[in-house]
């Protein structure tokens, strides 16, 4: 894996975000040392709630991998799902513990009901809801990355366009267990909103072009 990284980050104009699960500080210095930009790495859900949706790792386990990429200065992706049986209040207390672990970015998921799992019947969550919780985080993490992440297709229809307002960036396609948008819908929703998505492309290629002068 570390030389893949390094031809990536060798070939390719790109930040490198790791999803790994667990780890520990050496495999963490060493993943930094390959070039890697930051690890995706979620607290998922309050610690009051998580012994009802894992079993075989616990909220410490990965709050302390939060805490060793503070060590080694070293960014993280991290963020939660919403919707798994937990409360509001616990949901607030989950964020304020996050802005604690200062995340690069947070990602904001909404629990997609999956036949054959233990939600498959969990629906608790209404657009209005799942925008409220959108613009409580903007509140939270003013100047952190806030992403509109998996399950906003399925749980905000048409009212997708505000959350997209509310945050500053998406995950474009298809998710883990699931399905998304295309990439030309949501472009689609991006360009009726007039959100320059191509605005970071044309800023660094205005770095490297001499400016010029009449």
């Amino acid at each position: 894996m570390g030389e893949a990284i390094q031809k990536i980050k060798r070939d390719l104009p790109l930040e490198i975000c790791l999803s790994v699960g667990l780890s520990t500080l050496e495999q963490i210095n060493y993943f930094k040392s390959c070039g890697v930009d930051r690890l995706n790495h979620n607290l998922n859900t309050p610690q009051d709630n998580y012994e009802k949706i894992a079993t075989t790792h616990t909220y410490a386990q990965r709050k302390a991998t939060l805490e060793m990429l503070q060590q080694v200065d070293m960014n993280a992706c991290a963020g939660f799902i919403c919707g798994m049986g937990e409360t509001d209040e616990q949901l607030i207390d989950l964020a304020f513990e996050l802005r604690d672990l200062t995340p690069h970015a947070v990602p904001i998921n909404f629990l997609i009901p999956i036949e054959g799992t233990k939600f498959s019947n969990v629906h608790t969550l209404t657009p209005l809801k799942c925008l409220k919780i959108l613009a409580l985080m903007r509140f939270i993490f003013p100047e952190t990355e806030l992403r509109a992440s998996a399950g906003r297709e399925y749980h905000l229809g048409d009212l997708q366009h505000f959350a997209l307002l509310i945050t500053d960036s998406l995950f474009l396609g298809d998710y883990l267990t699931s399905g998304g948008d295309t990439e030309n819908q949501d472009i689609t929703k991006l360009e009726l909103l007039e959100i320059d998505y191509k605005r970071k492309e044309r800023s660094n290629q205005a770095q490297v072009i001499p400016e010029q002068r009449i």
